[in-house]
């Protein structure tokens, strides 16, 4: 069609080149739509050939006490008697297991450190309440839908050769898995064979978070996006709008950031305390600030340190999944078929980044990542990956359904190994790539409340 020659006839011609122009634009349409079809098609005739074979099942927390507090703003009233009572048809026995000795698990510093803040009302910071625990209850009753009724993965009796349970060394992960567990399979059945098995990793080896102990790159950059970051042309006017509105400056408050703010404003809704109406206009500018940051902390401030970054910070995690996957495929005596894992936001946003389907929006409370493995008559696996329930496109994926051996290709960059990980963590490398970062540290004083936050992943 030649757009000189139609115009040339005025109006009529205009006429006629919209309504060819229009034919073929719904022609191409229909041809598209039969694509798609026809795609949706071949991939559904594929998915009626599969079997489940495994699930490993990353959930975040349910709802919380607040971990930070906003100066000048009221506290919140979290009286303990209405807001951290046990939910009975969650409660059975727990045996806390070291994953690596078989022993009691170790002391939790964070819980430590969340004890020493009390809140209006009683409760401690940081604390699963009973809003968190009938959500993540509930979570495990859909995951129960999924894999004991619908893909008939599991039995419905808890059996701990085929399911394996495994949280952070914090009160409130523990206490979610309890939940999802007692959802999945009932009080009752578990307490026959209670106390049940649930595992737990010393901090010097969690891999179920982004890891900064012992992890100086990952510190470092942590440290730069909770102090600096807000200072920092994108982010500085946005910055200037909260002091202004809240009336505090972040710099004369440890750990008063985006993300601290949005801690203590998110609790509040969640457990239906009114937000502050100077907060309102500012809520979205809040929410995006702060998924912004925590995006930066586990997955890199810019493009040239984001593979690094999130190798060192998920890459342990991501090589766990595959080493799982791949114990079921060599038919290891201890390969599971369903791993739950109580974990937190930033477990997921590290996830979110790496897997490349972040969208810009903080994880909510009791979300969850599902990596599912398929097989078909051929012996042949695929991967699918869901997020809160949804089939996600991830990346070196062409499809929602992963060949598992695309799949492994795609993760294979960002897989590594204790020795790799111990002599990238401990190098200058990110300050080889982003030159602000030794120039941020220059005059500042690191005094321990400094430290303890810079070695805190953000959000927790």
């Amino acid at each position: 069609m030649s757009w000189k020659i139609v115009t040339g006839y005025g109006v009529f011609g205009a006429a006629i080149c919209s309504c060819t122009a229009k034919t073929l634009l719904d022609t191409n349409d229909a041809k598209v739509r039969e694509g798609v079809a026809s795609d949706q098609n071949t991939e559904q005739a594929l998915r009626n050939t599969l079997t489940l074979k495994q699930a490993q099942v990353f959930f975040r927390h349910g709802a919380r006490t607040t971990i930070h507090t906003i100066p000048k703003l009221a506290e919140a009233n979290y009286d303990a008697k209405i807001f951290m009572h046990p939910l009975p048809h969650t409660l059975f026995d727990l045996d806390m297991v070291d994953l690596a000795t078989g022993g009691p698990k170790t002391k939790s510093r964070l819980d430590e450190h969340y004890a020493k803040k009390k809140l209006l009302g009683g409760s401690v910071a940081g604390q699963l309440t009973t809003l968190g625990q009938q959500q993540c209850f509930m979570l495990g009753q859909k995951l129960k839908q999924d894999y004991i009724e619908g893909a008939n993965l599991i039995t419905e009796d808890y059996d701990p050769n085929t399911v394996f349970g495994r949280s952070t060394n914090i009160k409130r992960t523990i206490e979610s898995l309890r939940c999802v567990m007692a959802g999945m399979f009932g009080v009752s059945n578990l307490q026959k064979i209670a106390p049940v098995k649930v595992y737990i990793s010393d901090q010097q080896s969690e891999v179920l978070f982004p890891n900064l102990h012992n992890c100086h790159v990952l510190t470092q950059n942590n440290h730069s996006v909770l102090f600096h970051m807000g200072d920092k042309p994108e982010y500085q006017p946005e910055r200037l709008k909260l002091e202004k509105a809240f009336g505090v400056n972040f710099k004369d408050h440890v750990g008063l950031n985006f993300v601290g703010m949005r801690d203590d404003l998110v609790a509040r809704k969640a457990h239906g305390f009114p937000i502050p109406s100077h907060a309102l206009p500012l809520w979205d500018t809040i929410e995006l600030m702060a998924s912004k940051m925590i995006y930066a902390a586990f997955c890199g401030q810019h493009k040239a340190e984001r593979n690094v970054v999130m190798r060192l910070a998920t890459g342990p995690l991501m090589t766990m999944v595959m080493d799982n996957i791949e114990d079921l495929e060599e038919n290891k005596g201890n390969a599971k078929k369903l791993f739950l894992f109580a974990t937190h936001d930033s477990t997921l946003v590290g996830m979110l980044g790496l897997l490349d389907i972040w969208d810009n929006i903080w994880p909510p409370y009791s979300a969850d990542i599902r990596f599912e493995l398929y097989e078909n008559q051929n012996k042949e696996k695929f991967i699918q990956v869901l997020y809160m329930g949804k089939p996600m496109k991830v990346r070196g994926c062409d499809s929602t359904l992963c060949s598992l051996k695309q799949f492994r290709e795609a993760m294979k960059p960002f897989m590594i190994r204790k020795d790799e990980l111990n002599s990238i963590c401990s190098s200058d490398i990110l300050e080889q790539i982003d030159k602000e970062i030794k120039e941020e540290e220059k005059g500042e004083i690191q005094t321990e409340e400094v430290q303890e936050q810079s070695e805190t992943p953000a959000g927790m």
